[in-house]
C-alpha cells in the first residue's frame, strides 16, 4: 500500500517530472501541473518532494510499474479516474487491522480456483440485489461457506 500512496502522489506532480528539454514549449498538462505545484502549501510541497525522493530510491523496475500504472490511470474515462479516488479515500481511512483483513481476503481470493471465483463472484451479484436487511445474514453464510475453501 506503501507504493499506492507514492503513486498518486506522483501523480499529482508528474508533469514536472517530464523529459522535456527547456526549448520546448510547455505541454498544458505541465502548466497544468505547475500551476496545481504553485497552489500548494510548503508543507504539501515537502512532502511531494520527500515522496519523489522515495520514488528515486526505488528499483528502476518497479519505477517504470508506477509509471505504467500513472499511464493508464491517465487513460481511464474520467469517470473511472474519479471511482478509483473514492476507493482510495475510503482505503486511507481504514484502520490498519481492517486494511489487513482486506488484504488477506484478496489473497485468499487469489488462490481459490476458478471454479470458485466464479461461483463467489455470482453469489455477491445475487446478494447486492437483495434487500438491505438480508444482505447481513447473507454475506455472514457466503463467508462461513468460503473459509472452509482454503
Amino acid at each position: 500500500m506503501r507504493y499506492l500512496t507514492l503513486f498518486l502522489s506522483i501523480l499529482l506532480v508528474a508533469g514536472l517530472c517530464g523529459t522535456t528539454m527547456a526549448t520546448q514549449p510547455l505541454t498544458d498538462r505541465q502548466l497544468a501541473a505547475i500551476e496545481r505545484w504553485q497552489q500548494l502549501s510548503p508543507e504539501q510541497r515537502g512532502t511531494l518532494r520527500e515522496r519523489y525522493r522515495t520514488f528515486k530510491q526505488l528499483p528502476a523496475e518497479q519505477q517504470q510499474n508506477i509509471r505504467n500504472k500513472l499511464e493508464r490511470f491517465r487513460n481511464l474515462p474520467p469517470e473511472q479516474r474519479q471511482l478509483l479516488r473514492k476507493r482510495f479515500e475510503r482505503w486511507k481511512k481504514l484502520s490498519p487491522e481492517q486494511k489487513k483483513k482486506l488484504r488477506n481476503a484478496r489473497l485468499k481470493f487469489q488462490q481459490m480456483s476458478p471454479q470458485q471465483k466464479r461461483e463467489l463472484r455470482r453469489e455477491v451479484r445475487k446478494i447486492r440485489k437483495l434487500p438491505p436487511e438480508e444482505r447481513a445474514k447473507r454475506r455472514q453464510e457466503l463467508r462461513q461457506k468460503f473459509r472452509s475453501y482454503n
